[in-house]
């Protein structure tokens, strides 16, 4: 995102890696734009990709037009999954 502007698809997995570095910039500074920064990731997790029920979030946006069916990351493998990052994020 840059402002209301959305530049290009991202995976829920991508916002959550984004808010979890941005509250490491800010632990690692006391510098609280970036708890900032780690609020709007969320936000805009919260916004493209969370599901109706508010149970979990899917993996691409809620305006992908790219894939037939939507899923979620649930499933950790080499790299944490989307729901692993998201919960550690919040």
């Amino acid at each position: 995102m840059l402002g209301a502007r959305k530049l290009f698809p991202a995976l829920s997995s991508d916002y959550a890696a984004m808010a979890n570095a941005a509250i490491s910039l800010f632990e690692a500074t006391g510098n609280w734009s970036y708890v900032d920064q780690a609020g709007q990731f969320i936000e805009q997790l919260d916004h493209w990709h969370a599901d109706t029920e508010k149970t979990g979030y899917y993996l691409t946006a809620s305006d992908s037009t790219d894939v037939p069916i939507r899923i979620r990351g649930d499933v950790d493998e080499a790299i944490p999954s989307a729901t692993g990052q998201i919960i550690e994020a919040l």
